[in-house]
């Protein structure tokens, strides 16, 4: 083998092990942000979202409690991302008061919010959290949550049901 042949070689070896080292770094990476996205799923869990589980298709799943009474139901898991706070997002609705079967008080089939930073009530922002995008989650909002004992037209104090929809 000649000198050159030898160099060729040598370098070749050297360009396989730094690609080696390139793909164990980029698995490493790619690992790290799994292990952040799962921490931040648990994150919204704890403050009062789930991430998106429960119920499948059209209408299983259990009522899950959040903080200030908050209570949601998914009935459609959406096969988007999960939808982030301070991020614009678009909502088809309609708000009920008392329960499913209440007085329509409000709707809209193309609303646009900052989700996450008080565009809307309480109940909403943390209500939506974990919901992808595509999903469609019933929140119960007691008034705490809502508007709380202002009358708004359909009564103070109201306990409020909405069927929203991420677009």
């Amino acid at each position: 083998m000649t000198r050159k042949e030898k160099e060729e070689k040598e370098k070749k070896e050297r360009e396989e092990e730094k690609n080696k080292l390139q793909e164990r770094a980029d698995k490493k990476k790619e690992r790290k942000k799994k292990e952040r996205e799962r921490a931040r799923e648990k994150k919204r869990e704890r403050e009062g979202g789930a991430g998106g589980g429960g119920g499948g298709g059209g209408g299983g799943g259990e009522w899950k409690e959040m903080n200030m009474g908050i209570k949601y139901k998914d009935l459609q898991i959406g096969k988007g991302e999960v939808i982030e706070d301070r991020t614009r997002i678009r909502v088809s609705y309609v708000g009920k008061r008392d329960d499913e079967n209440g007085k329509v008080f409000d709707r809209s089939s193309d609303f646009s919010f900052k989700f996450g930073k008080g565009d809307v009530i309480k109940g909403w922002d943390m209500g939506l959290r974990g919901v992808r995008k595509g999903g469609t989650r019933l929140i119960k909002v007691p008034p705490k949550a809502g508007y709380g004992t202002r009358d708004l037209g359909w009564g103070g104090s109201a306990h409020l049901w909405f069927k929203v929809t991420v677009l």
